[in-house]
């Protein structure tokens, strides 16, 4: 079983780009993740975990950032096809 951190140290993985997109939103908005965190309703902590990868961002999750950030959750995984994660096998 993979675990998350070698997860998000692929970066062609749904996790590595959903965190660069939610860093590049926030970052836009001209937020930290203590902004990012008082919007959530949680610590800087937690944020932080996900913001490095430590911890993986649920729907839930991706739903409440892309309403504290206004943006939709599509442009928060923008970037990553399936295809990306399961290249096809070599003949």
């Amino acid at each position: 079983m993979t675990s998350v951190s070698a997860i998000y140290r692929d970066d062609d993985s749904l996790a590595a780009r959903v965190a660069a997109n939610v860093r590049v939103e926030v970052t836009r908005k001209g937020w930290r993740q203590k902004e990012l965190a008082a919007a959530l309703g949680v610590t800087q902590a937690a944020v932080s975990l996900k913001w490095r990868g430590r911890r993986e961002w649920s729907l839930s999750d991706l739903q409440d950032v892309a309403e504290a950030l206004d943006v939709t959750v599509e442009s928060l995984v923008q970037g990553y096809t399936a295809r990306d994660s399961n290249p096809e096998p070599a003949d």
